[in-house]
């Protein structure tokens, strides 16, 4: 296994999931890639590039992109999410990449697990979860992803 990719949305399963990454990473010696995507439900006004400028300088996180159409609230929030795992990772001693998206989050994350990944680690609830049973998010995951899927309990 040599490339990970791990979703994360701030919520306990999703920092589950991204410990569960960053041991398998460790003990496969594969790199990992750290996603989080701000659903599309929530984007009010674009960002200018100056603003996207000032946000990506403010953050120690390596942001691969981010998106001109998201919120600045909305980034930010997001960035919190991604610099938070990248402390974590830190601490592991594991060198992430980090990604941020916007739109549908199971759209974004198979979007991007179809970038060659061997495994997409995922959690069983999101933050929005609302009823028992695995999260729509994982569900669609799961039916529609094109590498294996690990998800966290």
């Amino acid at each position: 296994m040599q490339r990970i990719l791990v979703a994360v949305d701030g919520s306990e399963l999703g920092w589950k999931a991204l410990d569960t990454a960053l041991k398998l990473a460790k003990s496969e010696g594969s790199s990992v890639s750290v996603i989080h995507v701000t659903g599309e439900q929530i984007i009010r006004a674009p960002l200018t590039a100056q603003t996207s400028s000032l946000i990506t300088s403010e953050t120690q996180a390596p942001i691969t992109a981010i998106p001109e159409s998201l919120q600045k609230e909305e980034v930010l929030k997001g960035l919190d999410v991604l610099e938070k795992a990248r402390i974590i990772a830190e601490k592991e001693n594991i060198k992430a990449d980090f990604i941020v998206k916007s739109g549908d989050p199971a759209d974004q994350i198979i979007k991007e697990a179809e970038k060659n990944y061997d495994l997409l680690v995922v959690g069983f609830r999101g933050i929005h979860a609302k009823f028992p049973g695995i999260g729509s998010i994982a569900e669609k995951i799961l039916q529609r992803s094109p590498c294996p899927v690990l998800v966290v309990k």
